[in-house]
């Protein structure tokens, strides 16, 4: 998968060098700049090192070496040639000269102080991709098919993985960490602590795994049913029931409340039950229904207010839960949300 590319300083001789792993000799490590691949994957070119003795200093790009440089043996990393950004996902990677320092730089964006903004020299990820091995990719989870990379290239797992995203990077996007987004009932950050007080993860390791479990509530790669489809395409709400709340209009163009419950094991979940209240506090959710059949030819249960229930105009308040069916025993997102009022999920309408 696209890895982290961090920047180092090497203050005895004043270069900034841009690579994977640990610091080169002398070196002191900075912040990730950029995202790139750590093997060769479909569309990318290998990323060499130069090194420049006159200067004294590396860059970093494609092709053959610039005056006074000398090609490196391997390849530092591998990304994209400059055209197409997959859709906003990629972002150049300019080489800058300091004139202070009298060396380059590799990064994104604007120029740093005393730095010239000079060409771009590849593309890159300016967020990390998250792996997920559900995400159904033309039609085949992730995991089919880095499995097959797997038994038919001789690839490892990680490059497996890697050949995976770089053909469907959408579908792997990251969002940003937001420490207050509610994931199956708990805040993020929460979740996150709790990796880090029973797992021994680091914060950066922790917000990832709940990044990765959640990534529709981070504004990544919306969360993929495992029984086929994705959860809706409105206020998208991963975890054991992933489901989606949205807007519609009913026969008379009243604004209605609709859910989408699409159950991630489909087999063993006979019913979906959704409670809620519009504009009402938690204990007051007066709107009960079951749902018993799926939308034919799909796993996702869909429940919309009928017509002598309440409207829902956009800046509504909802609060719900949900009941589902499930081995015949009733389970509930969020867990005890039926006891614990203060347990249940809002949403502001949009």
């Amino acid at each position: 998968m696209a890895v982290a590319i961090h920047e180092f300083v090497n203050k005895d001789i004043g270069e900034h060098t841009f690579h994977t792993g640990d610091a080169w000799p002398k070196e002191e490590k900075k912040d990730v700049v950029f995202y790139a691949f750590p093997c060769q994957v479909k569309g990318t070119e290998p990323i060499f090192d130069y090194w420049n003795a006159k200067d004294k200093e590396h860059t970093f790009h494609f092709g053959e070496p610039w005056p006074n440089e000398q090609k490196g043996e391997h390849p530092v990393f591998y990304a994209y040639p400059l055209g197409d950004e997959k859709g906003g996902l990629l972002q150049a990677v300019h080489s800058y000269w300091n004139d202070k320092e009298k060396k380059h730089s590799f990064h994104m964006g604007d120029a740093r102080t005393n730095e010239d903004k000079h060409e771009p020299q590849f593309l890159a990820f300016p967020t990390a991709l998250t792996w997920n091995n559900d995400v159904v990719c033309e039609a085949a989870p992730a995991v089919n098919r880095a499995k097959w990379f797997m038994e038919h290239k001789g690839l490892s797992e990680a490059d497996a993985r890697a050949n995976v995203m770089a053909e469907f990077p959408t579908l792997f996007k990251s969002g940003t960490w937001n420490p207050d987004v509610v994931c199956d009932g708990a805040p993020a950050q929460n979740r996150a602590k709790w990796l880090m007080d029973n797992k021994g993860l680091s914060e950066a390791d922790a917000r990832a795994s709940v990044m990765a479990e959640y990534p529709a509530q981070f504004g990544g790669a919306p969360s993929p049913a495992k029984g086929g489809g994705y959860a809706g395409a409105g206020h998208s709400v991963a975890g054991r029931f992933p489901h989606t709340l949205e807007l519609v209009k009913d026969d008379k163009g009243k604004s209605r409340l609709k859910f989408s419950v699409t159950p991630t094991n489909p087999q063993e979940v006979t019913m979906v039950a959704v409670h809620y209240s519009v504009n009402k506090e938690p204990g007051h959710e007066d709107m009960n229904f079951d749902v018993n059949k799926t939308v034919a030819g799909t796993n996702t249960y869909v429940h919309v207010t009928p017509d002598f229930g309440p409207v829902c105009e956009a800046g509504a308040k909802v609060t719900y839960w949900l009941g589902v069916m499930e081995k015949g025993i009733i389970a509930e997102m969020p867990e005890k949300a039926c006891p614990h009022k203060e347990n249940r999920l809002t949403w502001i309408a949009k």
